[in-house]
């Protein structure tokens, strides 16, 4: 895994219009591997990790097949998660 060019590519979607940032988080644990935005986006990315495992934890949603992406819409913000290689998770906060 190259991790600059990973570094490269969340700092550029860090900065398009109406985002905040993003991060790269390992989807078992919640830990942050890359991030580029807000400062906030650290503690927030990985507790937005808890959405996921709440999906994958509960039996009410086997029958929906696997989670592949989230979008939980705030007063302030949305918290978009999308499954990203094996594992990991793509977390962004952006503006609705």
């Amino acid at each position: 895994m190259n991790l600059e060019l990973l570094r490269d590519r969340l700092e550029a979607m860090a900065a398009l219009p109406g985002m905040r940032g993003c991060a790269l988080v390992d989807g078992a644990t919640g830990m942050v591997w890359l991030s580029a935005g807000d400062a906030e986006q650290l503690p927030l990315a990985e507790a937005a990790t808890d959405y996921w495992r709440l999906c994958q934890r509960q039996e009410a949603f086997a029958g929906l097949g696997r989670v592949r992406a989230q979008i939980v819409i705030h007063e302030h913000a949305r918290v978009t998660l999308v499954r990203c290689g094996e594992g990991l998770l793509l977390v962004t906060l952006s503006h609705e």
